[in-house]
Parts: C-alpha cells; sequence; structure tokens
C-alpha cells in the first residue's frame, strides 16, 4: 500500500511541476528556463499544451521528470541550516545567468 502511495504523490508532484512550468513559460519563456533547466524547446511546446496534454505527459513518465537543481553538498547544508536558503538561491541564480543550455 506504501508503495501506491508514494507513486501517486510522485505523480502528483511531477503533474504539478508540469503544470507550473507552463505557467511560468507563459509568462517569460528564459525566466521558465532558468527556474526548470528545461531546454527551451519543451517549455515552448508546453505552452501549447492543455491540462489533458499534461496529463497524457505525465502518466507517461513513471520517474520523477526533474531533479534537483542543488548540487548535493548544499542540499545537505540546506538540511542542516534552512536559513541557507537564500545564499543556495543566490548560488543558482549566478550559475544560471548563463542560461541552461537548450
Amino acid at each position: 500500500m506504501q508503495t501506491v502511495t508514494t507513486n501517486k504523490n510522485l505523480q502528483l508532484l511531477s503533474r504539478w511541476y508540469f503544470i507550473v512550468a507552463r505557467e511560468l513559460a507563459n509568462d517569460d519563456i528564459q525566466a521558465a528556463q532558468t527556474f526548470t533547466g528545461l531546454p527551451r524547446h519543451f517549455l515552448t511546446a508546453l505552452c501549447d499544451a492543455d491540462l489533458d496534454d499534461i496529463e497524457k505527459l505525465n502518466n507517461s513518465v513513471s520517474i520523477l521528470p526533474f531533479k534537483p537543481r542543488l548540487p548535493s553538498h548544499l542540499l545537505t547544508r540546506l538540511l542542516k541550516s534552512p536559513k541557507e536558503v537564500s545564499d543556495a538561491a543566490v548560488i543558482l541564480g549566478v550559475k544560471s545567468n548563463a542560461g541552461p543550455s537548450d
């Protein structure tokens, strides 16, 4: 039963990820690339996707479609000291200024 609940939670997380990525891309495609790490061509296609399309996409993925953007040592630091979140955001922003590759 635990595995079923975990899978449903992962699907829910993935669905929201795609929906938020679509909303970000509709507002500012470059910012969406920075925030999500997704390539421009995927975000452009996602802009045209309706909720049924997103649901089909989500159902076709059996793993999380995203991964942490921060290095593991920084994630560990965040667990130990959550106030460092702003430092992590600055680090990520600096690294992302060059823009993700397409």
